[in-house]
């Protein structure tokens, strides 16, 4: 991921021709959402996870500041979720 993500910007993720060929791009700077352990009110990255070789595979992501990432879930299944429970500085 950039050091300082626009909207907008695409970025190889992982890449090995044919086996690996993961992509993220920035949805919103300023999203929120929220996990049991953490969550962001506006101060939130989000990303559309995505690679060519799997097109059904598409996920977003939401990275608090300090944190990480603290929800994913798939953009087709939203109410199936990965949250954040727990962390430790």
């Amino acid at each position: 991921m950039k050091a300082a993500p626009q909207a907008g910007d695409i970025y190889r993720q992982e890449w090995l021709l044919s086996e690996a060929e993961d992509m993220g791009e920035v949805i919103n700077t300023a999203a929120t959402e929220s996990a049991p352990a953490a969550s962001c009110n506006g101060d939130c990255l989000q990303t559309h996870d995505f690679t060519p070789i799997e097109p059904d595979v598409n996920e977003f992501k939401f990275y608090a500041p300090g944190i990480g990432v603290i929800v994913a879930y798939d953009v087709e299944e939203s109410d199936v979720r990965e949250e954040l429970v727990e962390y430790h500085y």
